[in-house]
């Protein structure tokens, strides 16, 4: 599954385009399992976009959210915002880092575009996503198989 983020001038706009797709696929319709990481002091891509992706993402879900605030060891506070479903399973995780730009957070200080004080974004990417239920679990597309399944013997594209 895959999701499409688009910058939009107004909050509303978002949740509309959201409620939208979520209608179009019918009953196939769910919440895709959706992680943001997000600095406030981005000026690449705009802090809203991150709260826009989580507002199209959760369409018309009925998701319990839960807000816990802390510091990463290397000082950079944040803000983590998780959305789950009735079992408990989290779908939507939104991080705001407080005062971070456009860089990978918990990067190398040697590696570009990296802001080492920060959360570790590749261990909170891992640990999202393995604790993701399978498509099956969640009404997955029926009669697909895994991309590389499909070109078994082949090289990849």
């Amino acid at each position: 599954a895959a999701i499409e983020a688009w910058t939009v001038t107004r909050p509303a706009r978002a949740v509309e385009q959201g409620r939208r797709a979520y209608e179009a696929m019918g009953e196939h319709a769910r919440v895709v399992p959706v992680l943001v990481v997000q600095g406030t002091a981005d000026r690449r891509v705009h802090p809203v976009n991150g709260d826009q992706v989580i507002a199209q993402s959760k369409a018309a879900a009925d998701l319990r959210t839960t807000v816990t605030r802390g510091e990463a060891p290397g000082g950079i506070s944040y803000t983590r915002i998780v959305q789950a479903d009735e079992g408990g399973r989290p779908m939507l995780e939104q991080w705001v880092l407080h005062g971070a730009g456009h860089a990978w957070s918990g990067g190398s200080p040697a590696g570009s575009y990296t802001e080492p004080r920060g959360p570790d974004a590749s261990r909170e990417m891992i640990r999202f996503f393995l604790q993701c239920p399978a498509a099956a679990e969640f009404g997955g597309v029926r009669g697909t198989q895994h991309p590389v399944e499909d070109r078994a013997g082949t090289e990849p594209a």
